[in-house]
């Protein structure tokens, strides 16, 4: 039952070698995607385009240096990459701001100078969530042991069973259990690595928008000379955006999760498997001032 099995340095056929990695061209990928774009030129001071793709990334490796199971290549590490975005969608905008009307008695010097030469920029993504992988650790024992028990390789570490799809509809995703954990189960004793998909769901996507607002002020009458004030944000309404998940459980021997968040009554602490770790960076201002002449 793999309990007996001897570290696998005592097998190799020389003494004192220990394992030697071997770089060849085994990897595949394919891309299939549908790719719409639609531009509006510049018109009364308004600029804007849109882009949007929708695709499916499969393959065996995510990189040239991918690590591979040994196991039937292509069955074991087929499916989903790393960067498979489905969905994934930027808008682009500039708009100057209209200079007031000549002969109108408000038009004057100082009014001019405050309220002409505006306009405003930005960048607006919205994106699927990267695929995202589960990895468990039996409690007590090491990863080579356990390795060597379930799958008879030390290099080759059991992928979980999962007993269902463990995505989570929008509404029932919370900070400590963004998937359903419950659904992750150890790999029984023979296991070559493949009970589930190299990349098992999807996590939190992008929605980001960045901003700028620009301020020309003239300072003679030849054209192209002016002052420019810049205050950009990326960013620029502070959305939270969750990046990174917690996605290694700890088992007991009897399969049982007890490293689940604190607040679901587990031993993990805030961030126990499941939970939400990190998020990306939160707004960023930045204030600049350019003189072109």
């Amino acid at each position: 039952d793999g309990t007996t099995t001897l570290p696998i340095n005592f097998y190799r056929p020389y003494v004192g070698i220990g394992a030697i990695s071997m770089t060849n061209f085994g990897g595949t990928s394919n891309y299939n995607g549908l790719q719409i774009s639609a531009n509006h030129r510049m018109v009364k001071g308004l600029q804007f385009g849109a882009s949007y793709t929708f695709s499916k990334v499969l393959g065996s490796a995510s990189s040239y240096s991918a690590g591979l199971s040994p196991f039937d290549i292509r069955h074991t590490n087929y499916g989903r990459l790393s960067y498979d975005f489905t969905n994934v969608m930027v808008i682009n905008y500039i708009y100057q701001f209209p200079k007031l009307p000549k002969g109108n008695s408000f038009n004057n010097p100082l009014t001019r100078l405050i309220l002409n030469d505006w306009e405003v920029s930005g960048i607006t993504t919205f994106q699927t969530g990267s695929p995202q992988n589960i990895s468990y650790s039996i409690s007590g024992v090491s990863s080579a042991v356990l390795n060597r028990e379930i799958t008879g390789l030390e290099s080759v570490a059991p992928r979980p069973v999962l007993t269902a799809n463990p995505t989570l509809s929008k509404g029932d995703r919370t900070m400590y259990e963004y998937y359903n954990t419950s659904v992750v189960k150890m790999a029984v004793k023979g296991s070559r690595g493949a009970d589930s998909s190299p990349y098992i769901f999807t996590g939190p996507g992008v929605n980001n928008f960045d901003a700028s607002i620009f301020k020309n002020v003239p300072f003679t009458k030849a054209e192209g000379r002016f002052l420019q004030l810049r205050c950009e944000g990326y960013n620029a309404f502070n959305h939270t955006q969750f990046s990174g998940l917690n996605n290694s459980a700890t088992l007991s021997a009897t399969g049982a999760i007890t490293n689940l968040p604190t607040a679901l009554g587990g031993a993990g602490g805030r961030y126990g498997f499941g939970a939400v770790s990190s998020a990306r960076s939160a707004r960023v201002i930045q204030l600049a001032l350019k003189l072109y002449f």
